[in-house]
């Protein structure tokens, strides 16, 4: 059974995560990393949200 439609709550919070699917490195090198961060960077500008991270 498909989950229902997600319900996007201005001001909500939340939760995301990144993984692969393999339990290897998620990038290929740094410059991959930084690339990624980038585009996360500009899609949360363009969204005008704000990210808080833990690890």
């Amino acid at each position: 059974m498909p989950r229902s439609k997600r319900i996007n709550v201005a001001g909500g919070i939340y939760h995301v995560i990144v993984r692969g699917i393999e339990p290897k490195g998620l990038f290929k090198d740094n410059k991959d990393r930084q690339g990624s961060l980038s585009r996360l960077e500009t899609s949360l500008k363009k969204a005008k949200s704000n990210l808080k991270v833990s690890a």
